[in-house]
């Protein structure tokens, strides 16, 4: 199952919309902590990333 997959359902099993997201925190720049970083930003581009490691 890929990442965005994964990362969709448990923002979903949590009721937690993405579109109201202000922070995401990243730990480190890994697939298996990061992976997920691109749905959220298509779906939120506003979101400010901590630490800023990837740029969007």
């Amino acid at each position: 199952m890929s990442t965005y997959i994964i990362l969709k359902k448990n923002f979903s099993s949590l009721n937690i919309d993405i579109k109201r997201l202000k922070y995401i925190v990243i730990s480190h720049e890994h697939q298996d902590h990061a992976g997920g970083l691109w749905y959220v930003l298509s779906e939120n581009p506003a979101v400010k990333r901590v630490p800023g490691l990837i740029s969007g």
